[in-house]
């Protein structure tokens, strides 16, 4: 996009500096009630939203333009991620009417399909994960994957040639893999990329190499975490393969959230050992997740058996089907508590009533985390937290 600098408006030379920090998006720059669009990405969303395309001069060489209300920006984010593309939101950080000339702006967020934290973009009974993929050695891989509207963060190691079922099972919206140069380099990354596209439908970003440096990739994580060692998240100083992808999760976030991420806490190493695997065959023969004949989730064994009331539970029910237990111990204590619900009358009903007026407080607590939490947000966590003594109340019956 060749432009003469000392043509622009001040304004547009700032949507110029943002749009070279994030070239590889869709960049939403605010302008009073709307988000405008530029050049290339107004011709874009025209296609992608069917906007009107119009110009923002008449001059000879008119700048394509094209806009989106600022109240019904998230349906509008949507559908840009649902057709692929990454959007950069450029916001106004002071008020217009006490400004000194041009209005400071500056880009907030970077809205990709793996790192969504509202509602509307969500959904409810399913996990959105970003996922970071790491080759090692001796026919290993590795995969750290979090889920960033609940803070559950994750890593475990495998076998090369698990990698792919690993990644079916999660369903991941996007997955990062290293940019590695050199021609045989290249030709495994693209057979990678070709074969998580075709499998999970996910979306794939190639960040730089330094991104999966072990060395950085644990400074970033102990920064994170503010410890002195790993080894408190079962992760010694030597397991590079699961520290290189962890941190390259880290650093992704940083990059496009650009706020604190205190709700990711706890980083849990998953053993394989302790759950059935699945391989892909057999999650779609069994019909686990969608039926073979309509691809579609009714009729598959997860609606068929879900009666959970919460988007939360909705989440756990789904990940206990895609990773049933091996541990008999693990087994048997789940059975006991549900044993325990189904000995003592009316308790379940009683659950199942106060479930329905609790709202998905794992979500909401993310995104007051990170500063995004609406006014509703807040209302509904009062709502739930309301609930609580009466939940305590019942859950003591159990315990009696």
């Amino acid at each position: 996009m060749a432009v003469n600098a000392e043509k622009l408006t001040p304004a547009m030379k700032q949507f110029h500096k943002f749009k070279q920090q994030h070239p590889d998006s869709i960049l939403f720059f605010r302008m009073g009630d709307f988000y405008e669009t530029f050049y290339e990405d107004a011709k874009t969303c025209s296609k992608v939203l069917g906007l009107t395309l119009t110009s923002r001069s008449k001059a000879k060489n008119p700048i394509p333009l094209a806009g989106v209300p600022y109240h019904a920006v998230d349906g509008y984010l949507k559908k840009m991620l649902q057709a692929g593309y990454k959007v950069a939101v450029c916001e106004q950080v002071e008020d217009p009417k006490t400004a000194k000339g041009v209005v400071k702006r500056d880009v907030v967020r970077v809205v990709t399909p793996g790192t969504l934290t509202d509602d509307m973009l969500l959904t409810a009974k399913e996990d959105n994960f970003l996922c970071a993929v790491s080759m090692g050695t001796k026919h290993k891989a590795a995969i750290s994957w979090v889920d960033i509207s609940t803070g559950h963060f994750f890593a475990q190691e495998m076998p090369e040639d698990r990698l792919l079922d690993e990644l079916l099972r999660l369903s991941p919206a996007e997955c990062l893999l290293a940019d590695r140069r050199g021609e045989l380099f290249e030709t495994e990354t693209k057979k990678l990329i070709s074969d998580i596209t075709q499998l999970t439908n996910a979306v794939v970003t190639e960040r730089p190499g330094w991104y999966f440096d072990p060395y950085q990739a644990r400074q970033r994580l102990l920064k994170h975490f503010g410890t002195a060692t790993l080894e408190g998240f079962g992760i010694s100083d030597g397991e590079d393969s699961l520290i290189c992808p962890a941190g390259a999760v880290i650093e992704y976030l940083n990059e496009t959230q650009k706020t604190t991420l205190g709700h990711i806490r706890n980083l849990k190493k998953i053993s394989r050992q302790n759950f059935l695997q699945i391989d892909p065959t057999s999650l779609r023969s069994l019909e686990i997740l969608r039926t073979i004949r309509t691809e579609s989730t009714k009729g598959s064994l997860l609606v068929s058996l879900d009666e959970t009331i919460t988007g939360m539970g909705g989440r756990m029910f789904r990940n206990w089907l895609c990773m049933p237990l091996c541990d008999l111990g693990a087994i048997a204590r789940r059975q006991d508590a549900v044993e325990e619900i189904k000995n003592i009358d009316g308790i379940l009903s009683e659950l199942r009533k106060l479930f329905s007026n609790i709202s998905d407080t794992e979500r909401i607590a993310a995104r007051i985390s990170t500063f995004r939490a609406s006014p509703r947000d807040l209302v509904a966590l009062t709502s739930t937290l309301r609930q609580i003594p009466q939940l305590r109340g019942i859950l003591e019956q159990l315990d009696r």
